[in-house]
């Protein structure tokens, strides 16, 4: 079970992102930028917590999964120095119908 939460807990969070945001992180504090430093690791910390509170989850509701999407490409853009912009839109979400009968 625990070879599951890591292999889950793995793909959310790939190595190589954490590999080249704590590289980004070391890069603003050597120039001096560290409120930009600071930001960076506030929206890692945000990522990271989200990410193992929803390892031993078998779904992740979409306003959550949107978040967490919302968090990587703010940090994307911190690490890119804002050269590129997005937007997350979403249509509504339908609730399947509920029948009388009960299981």
């Amino acid at each position: 079970m625990n070879e599951l939460k890591h292999k889950a807990l793995s793909s959310m969070m790939n190595p190589h992102f954490i590999f080249n945001s704590l590289n980004s992180v070391q890069y603003l504090i050597n120039i001096d930028r560290k409120r930009e430093a600071n930001d960076y690791i506030a929206l890692m910390a945000k990522l990271i917590r989200m990410n193992l509170e929803s390892a031993s989850e078998s779904l992740i509701r979409l306003d959550e999964e949107i978040k967490r999407l919302d968090l990587y490409l703010q940090i994307e853009k911190l690490r890119f120095s804002d050269k590129f912009s997005y937007e997350i839109t979403a249509g509504p979400c339908k609730t399947p119908k509920q029948s009388g009968s009960r299981i």
